[in-house]
Order: C-alpha cells, then sequence, then structure tokens
C-alpha cells in the first residue's frame, strides 16, 4: 500500500468507531474494499503480513494499533453529553407511553359492538378523534387544534347522521304506504 492508501485506510479505520451506525458499517465495507483490492484479509493485517511496498511508507500495524489505542483510550462522554443523552431517551419513552394510551383508549373504543356504533355514529366518530387528544403533547396549541377537529367531526358526523336517519325514515314510511296501498 502506498502512503495515500495506508493514511485513507487508517482514516477509515477510525470511521468504524463512530457512533452512526450506518457511517460505521460504510467504513467497513470500505475497508474491506482496499484489502480486496490490495489481495489482502483481515487475518494479514492482524498478524502483521502487510509489508511495506514503499521505503518510506509507515507501518500499517503501527497505525492500526494507534487507531484501536484511541479507541481503547478514549475518554467517557463526558456528563452533558451523557445527560443530553438521557433526555433524549426519557422524551422517546414519553412518546411511547402516550401512544400506548392513546391505542389503548382507541382499542377500548373499538370493542364496542358495531350495532352500537352505527347507532352513536357522531359519539363514536368524535370518541375516536378526541382518543389522540387523552395523551396530553407538549404544545397546548396542538391539542387545542385536535380538540376543535374533534367538535368538527361530531358536528359534520352529526349532520351527515341525521341526513341517512331521514332518509332511511322516509323510506320506511314509503314502503309502508306502498304496503298500504
Amino acid at each position: 500500500m502506498r502512503d495515500r492508501e495506508r493514511e485513507r485506510f487508517v482514516k477509515l479505520l477510525g470511521l468504524t468507531r463512530s457512533s452512526n451506525d450506518g457511517e460505521a458499517l460504510a467504513a467497513l465495507r470500505k475497508c474491506n474494499d482496499v484489502l480486496t483490492q490490495h489481495h489482502l484479509s483481515w487475518a494479514d493485517v492482524v498478524a502483521g503480513r502487510c509489508v511495506r511496498q514503499v521505503d518510506r511508507d509507515t507501518d500499517l500495524l503501527d497505525d492500526i494499533g494507534r487507531v484501536v489505542n484511541a479507541h481503547r483510550r478514549s475518554d467517557p462522554p463526558s456528563p452533558s453529553r451523557a445527560f443530553a443523552e438521557s433526555i433524549r431517551r426519557e422524551a422517546y419513552f414519553e412518546q411511547s407511553r402516550r401512544r400506548q394510551s392513546v391505542l389503548a383508549v382507541r382499542f377500548r373504543i373499538r370493542k364496542i359492538p358495531l350495532l352500537l356504533r352505527l347507532l352513536f355514529f357522531p359519539l363514536w366518530a368524535t370518541a375516536e378523534v378526541l382518543a389522540g387528544v387523552t395523551a396530553p403533547d407538549s404544545s397546548l396549541s396542538l391539542r387545542a387544534m385536535k380538540s376543535f377537529a374533534a367538535l368538527l367531526v361530531l358536528a359534520v358526523s352529526s349532520v351527515a347522521w341525521l341526513q341517512v336517519v331521514n332518509i332511511v325514515a322516509a323510506l320506511v314510511e314509503a314502503a309502508a304506504d306502498a304496503a298500504v296501498l
């Protein structure tokens, strides 16, 4: 390997320590490509069979050793970074708990028999929409918009439901009149 290729290989090895899994995997794959290009294997690298091809090349194993040792000696993350990560994890868990409570409420609503849901359709549709409001979001304005949407659903579905009831009543009345004649 030449100087530039060796430096690139060592930099790629350094990237394998990345906390981003995709970046680390891409770096590892690129390292494999470089080794394949030079007809080497990881066993050759570990065993020290990477001989210098140019006199002024630095030893690849020394470079790899520095990268590995730097990883072992690397300081633990700073307390502020650990705290920020714990806050992100806690926010994620809180969001998961909210989703679970919303799903639990919606599951209970959907367990209502179909006939009752059809008879009280406006209430059922409103309850479905309001289920998302039961788990409070961080934003008050978002909760207000969801509540308004639920009221809008109640109004629209009530009007549509009443129209359907009127049509069914008119059809039943027409059928009754036709049966009498």
